[in-house]
């Protein structure tokens, strides 16, 4: 059996790379430098010489003109999206966690709905890189007091990959999610950093009255068959991937 065209824009992003480091089961095109939106005549002549079966973009939602260009150079439906929770109102009268038919921000306006319309899909994940940086801060002792109101999520890069590779292997378009049950930056971050033998007394909390954030993944686990972890397990799992104080 001849495997999966799946052309990567973003390699070079954590997940991105993870996801292209997974997937061996599918054929990627051998490629001097990572391909973006802004970079159209070469994706272009790329999609040409290629012919994807699948395009996901790894790059943060661009703007409506190069989602268009993206569509427009690749008509098939077989586009998957990375995006977050960040599309969301995040306010005190619809505070969250979303699911993944919620509502968004300027739907109208909002390069998802772009994605969506042409048939593609979008896969909602948290902040990768949050954890990293708020370890920084507490090494460098510049972190400032955390949120014991704000709920947050956790998502787990494995997990993420898991997701995308059931979405292309199932045929399967639409919204999804991927994130771990909810929780607060105080309660996260002082478990991260108990869990590495730090001193976590020196985070101090903070009422923030900002009770908005984080993804209900129940819609996708269900239709994808797939389980994901609580945000405990995906902080051991970052550990034990080499998550450390800095």
């Amino acid at each position: 059996m001849s495997k999966i065209k799946v052309l990567v824009l973003g390699s070079s992003s954590p997940v991105g790379s993870r996801f292209v480091e997974l997937s061996r089961n599918y054929l990627f095109p051998e490629i001097d430098s990572d391909v973006n939106l802004k970079k159209m005549d070469v994706l272009n002549k790329l999609i040409e010489s290629f012919k994807p079966e699948w395009v996901i973009n790894f790059n943060e939602i661009q703007s409506e003109r190069e989602i268009n260009s993206l569509v427009s150079a690749f008509p098939s439906n077989k586009i998957i999206q990375l995006s977050s929770d960040k599309v969301f109102p995040a306010t005190l009268d619809n505070p969250g966690p979303y699911s993944e038919n919620d509502k968004t921000t300027d739907v109208d306006k909002n390069p998802e709905k772009i994605i969506l319309n042409h048939g593609g899909s979008v896969l909602r994940i948290t902040n990768e890189n949050y954890i990293n940086e708020e370890l920084k801060k507490f090494s460098d002792g510049t972190l400032e007091p955390l949120s014991i109101d704000r709920q947050i999520c956790v998502s787990n890069i494995d997990e993420v990959v898991a997701t995308l590779q059931k979405i292309i292997d199932t045929d399967s378009s639409g919204i999804f999610h991927c994130s771990s049950d909810t929780t607060t930056p105080y309660e996260l971050i002082t478990f991260v950093v108990d869990q590495l033998g730090g001193d976590s007394s020196a985070i101090k909390p903070v009422s923030t009255e900002a009770y908005y954030g984080g993804l209900k993944s129940l819609k996708t686990e269900n239709k994808l068959d797939l389980h994901f972890s609580t945000w405990q397990t995906a902080v051991e799992k970052l550990i034990g991937h080499g998550l450390s104080l800095r």
